[in-house]
């Protein structure tokens, strides 16, 4: 392996394939409505954009191998020890190869000879399992590290840039060696026996637990699957998938919060004027990002410093904690403030005006601490003045690629004529049309409740007479009902995940403290209560869950000041209210007290229950004026199916709850 690969292509002789300044847009010339012209500015621009982020392809791949690193530094000189490589962003370092060609950039033999190595090693070398590749690997020796699972999704998008390759060149020895991978991957043993394609596998424990069953970046993924001439997935699966539909604002969409997901599908495949019965799901993704772009723009308050009209953009990225699934509403939002240069550039397909003005912002006011030796760096959070110093490889490249999209259509012209894409695209019905946005009829729509941190509301807990406890006469739900006090109300306006088909469910909580406890008192107004689990799952039936942040500074899963309290109906008319503290669950379940009734109408028809939590304050260490706390109702019903939860305040990540004031 060469220590610096870029000086293998140094005195490569190359042509552009077609003429760099023509102005005519891929989505103009398919009648896309949401085209945008260019001029020479916004042409220069993204040619430089374009440029310095496929130098991250060139720079940071081993040339026998063909594998790209997973990240690398984006001011200092290349480290081929600084982190493995990954599956996915060797994929797109097949398809940043041929835009590379035709920039010019790269000459199309050394382009050659760096694919054929790429599909050899893959094919003969590469630790795989059924035609699946690990996530993560060694650089040099292609072997499995960080014991991560072979990954469906990571796999299909490599094999998204071995299909383009495969169309891209007349090499017959690319076309033998990318037909023959793709053919050899068994879809179905990737499904465990199931409807849907797991997330992945060990050697460890087996399957992922998990499946790709929702709308997500794996459209991808099905396709391919469907259109597989061996071990493919009946069509049936596409139809299943579901799609669950969301409102922010004026925006309506199939909702997924992170911006990525609604576009490494995209990169390949052209969704332009086709629908499936379901949506038009380049309409849907350009949705996604004006839904994105205007949950940014509300959040400006929260993250004055971070979020304009020039700076947005939520997505999965590295963020000032860790690497994050930032992402916006409709569903649960993710937002403190870091913006990802990735998240505009690869809707810029889809906003181009909007999101070459972020790049242009991004490039002219934070040039030194973003723009490096591959384009942008993957993120900044201006809150915390912290910028990002490495490029990550499944970031750069929706900017590359997209950005020729945008200009020429190549990816998408090329990738649509390969016969296995079309077959997939065929069984998932797909057909050409005009106007069609989403099939409403087809296609259930919630509206989240999204938290911004600038918003966090407070609840007045009342004051009430030391001689209530817990073993007094006066602890019931009469003596309680006699209090006066203003309810938390909650009903569909807090839904936070799921489904509620329950049209009249929603709950009232009260609150009430004296010097030694907190009373926590509530009616839950449900029709039908269902309740199967045990108390280590009780959580996944009708449950409440009450987070409690002592301290006022962020809850933390686990904190030393942190409670998550879980509850739920009895299992059976002559079981008890169930009661947990999970983090602590031996030391302060013991010490919480609770009371149950259910509530009937006057027809003796089960309408809801009640309950009375009460928690020692000096354990809980309530002693403090005030507390951060959420409290979150779990429904579950069979005969009209729901399962959702409705959260009264849960900013992530942090996480920040409301506050509760006990004066």
């Amino acid at each position: 392996m060469l220590s610096n690969p870029f000086h293998a292509f140094s005195n490569d002789k190359v042509v552009p394939n077609y003429p760099l300044k023509e102005k005519k847009l891929a989505c103009q010339l398919m009648g896309n409505e949401n085209s945008y012209p260019l001029n020479d500015a916004d042409e220069k621009f993204l040619d430089q954009v374009q440029k310095k982020t496929f130098n991250y392809f060139i720079e940071n791949v081993n040339l026998e191998t063909g594998l790209v690193m997973d990240r690398a530094d984006n001011f200092n000189e290349t480290d081929f020890n600084y982190a493995p490589a990954t599956i996915a962003g060797s994929g797109f370092g097949l398809s940043a190869l041929i835009v590379g060609v035709e920039r010019g950039w790269i000459s199309r033999q050394t382009a050659e000879n760096i694919t054929v190595n790429t599909l050899k090693y893959a094919q003969y070398h590469l630790e795989s399992k059924n035609g699946f590749f690990y996530h993560f690997m060694d650089m040099k020796t292609g072997n499995r590290v960080w014991n991560c699972e072979l990954s469906s999704i990571d796999t299909a998008l490599f094999m998204a840039g071995v299909l383009l390759a495969m169309e891209y060149y007349e090499n017959p020895e690319i076309k033998e060696l990318a037909n023959a991978l793709y053919c050899r991957i068994d879809w179905k043993w990737m499904t465990n026996s199931s409807q849907f394609l797991s997330m992945g596998w060990s050697p460890e424990k087996g399957f992922i637990p998990h499946y790709w069953k929702d709308y997500a970046e794996c459209m991808i993924l099905y396709i391919m699957a469907m259109g597989a001439p061996e071990n493919n997935l009946d069509p049936e699966c596409w139809q299943m998938l579901h799609r669950q539909a969301g409102k922010y604002g004026e925006y309506t969409l199939i909702s997924c919060p992170p911006l990525f997901t609604h576009q490494y599908s995209h990169i390949w495949i052209d969704f332009q004027n086709k629908n499936d019965g379901y949506a038009d799901y380049f309409y849907n993704s350009i949705q996604a990002t004006l839904a994105n772009r205007q949950f940014c723009l509300d959040s400006a308050k929260s993250f004055p410093a971070s979020y304009q009209n020039n700076c947005w953009g939520l997505t999965a990225c590295i963020g000032p904690e860790g690497y994050m699934a930032y992402g916006a509403s409709p569903g649960s939002a993710v937002s403190d403030g870091t913006v990802s240069p990735t998240a505009a550039g690869g809707s810029i397909v889809f906003t181009p005006e909007k999101s070459i003005q972020v790049l242009k912002y991004i490039f002219r006011t934070h040039y030194k601490q973003m723009w490096g030796k591959y384009g942008f760096s993957d993120s900044m959070n201006l809150e915390k003045n912290w910028f990002a110093k490495d490029a990550y490889a499944i970031n750069q490249g929706p900017i590359l690629l997209m950005i020729e999209n945008l200009r020429t259509g190549l990816i998408w012209k090329l990738f649509m004529k390969n016969r296995y894409i079309q077959k997939g695209m065929a069984l998932a019905k797909f057909r050409k049309s005009r106007n069609f946005k989403l099939n409403l009829a087809k296609l259930e729509i919630r509206e989240t409740k999204s938290y911004f941190p600038h918003l966090r509301p407070a609840h007045n807990s009342i004051r009430i007479s030391d001689e209530i406890g817990p073993d007094t006469e006066n602890f019931d739900f009469k003596s309680f009902s006699k209090m006066a006090g203003k309810p938390l109300i909650m009903d569909k306006n807090y839904l936070q995940i799921g489904i509620n088909r329950q049209e009249n469910y929603r709950t009232e909580t009260f609150f009430f403290h004296n010097s030694q406890y907190l009373f926590i008192c509530g009616s839950v107004f449900d029709r039908e209560i269902v309740t199967k689990n045990d108390e280590s799952l009780m959580h996944l039936d009708d449950a409440i869950e009450i987070y409690i942040d002592s301290d006022n500074d962020n809850f933390k899963w686990g904190g030393t000041g942190d409670f998550q309290i879980v509850l739920s109906p009895p299992l059976n008319e002559n079981g008890k209210f169930r009661a947990v503290e999970s983090f602590k669950k031996n030391l302060m379940t013991p010490l919480m007290k609770t009371a149950y009734k259910p509530m009937k109408n006057p027809h003796g028809c089960k309408i809801g229950y009640k309950y009375i939590l009460c928690l020692p304050r000096k354990a809980f260490n309530l002693s403090k004026e005030s507390t951060g706390l959420t409290i979150v109702f779990h429904n579950v019903d069979e005969n009209i199916p729901s399962d959702c939860k409705l959260n009264w305040f849960y900013a992530e990540p942090g996480i920040m709850l409301g506050k509760l004031i006990l004066k």
